[in-house]
């Protein structure tokens, strides 16, 4: 069974069923309780603090993950009958100069005969984020992760198929003074096996992971967008 969303009138998101979901985290969420992990009113609690997050986010993000492989599977296809394989192929490396500057360092593979281009590219995303603050009150901020991912184009004469894989989320924080002592900033790589169970982490984590997972499918989107309009954009280019 495969999940379809529509991104525009001939252009489509194919993701496989999604394995992660809203019951799933509830039973986690039981088998804490039921194995002596929170009490009944932490439990409750918690169940009420997830319900509330779910009407913030309109329901449990429909993200392609595979626990198997700790992996997504984005899958995106569409026809350009007015186009050839060449000018798809080069409109592609096109897009992927304007959007990471230098297409060498993101550039992994290319093979003109078989249709294949792969790329290691990124993109940022906003996120909102609990915290304590230095009384111990509850705030809330935005943070700014960035999100990097495989892009695997396959050409099929006017026909194209990109896949986004082997996601990542790179967290970066800015260096600090404590003590005297300055600590410099620092990255921190964290894969989708970060994130799930989302309800296996402190409750103060939650809307940070469903912000990631509802921002991240929001900007894949944007993206494959962003490259089929270019791509269609073609002509207008040359009508000068």
């Amino acid at each position: 069974m495969k999940n379809i969303i529509l991104i525009s009138a001939l252009f489509f998101l194919f993701a496989n069923t999604y394995s992660q979901t809203k019951e799933t985290e509830l039973r986690f969420l039981k088998n804490k309780f039921e194995n002596g992990e929170i009490t009944i009113t932490e439990y409750k609690e918690m169940g009420q603090k997830w319900e509330e997050l779910m009407k913030i986010y309109n329901g449990y993000p429909k993200f392609p993950y595979d626990p198997e492989t700790n992996s997504i599977n984005y899958i995106f296809t569409k026809e350009y009958p007015n186009l050839t394989k060449n000018i798809i192929y080069n409109r592609i490396k096109e897009w992927a100069a304007i959007s990471f500057g230098n297409i060498n360092s993101v550039l992994h593979y290319e093979n003109y005969e078989n249709g294949k281009i792969i790329i290691k590219g990124f993109f940022d995303i906003l996120t909102l984020q609990d915290y304590k603050g230095i009384w111990g009150k509850e705030k809330s901020k935005i943070s700014k992760i960035i999100v990097s991912n495989t892009y695997i184009f396959t050409l099929n004469e006017s026909k194209i198929k990109i896949q986004f894989t082997n996601t990542k989320f790179n967290f970066k924080y800015s260096g600090y003074y404590t003590n005297n002592n300055y600590f410099p900033s620092y990255t921190i790589t964290e894969a989708l096996s970060w994130i799930y169970p989302i309800t296996n982490s402190e409750v103060i984590n939650w809307k940070l992971r469903l912000s990631i997972l509802n921002q991240t499918t929001i900007k894949t989107n944007k993206t494959i967008q962003d490259i089929n309009n270019y791509i269609e954009n073609y002509k207008n280019d040359y009508s000068f």
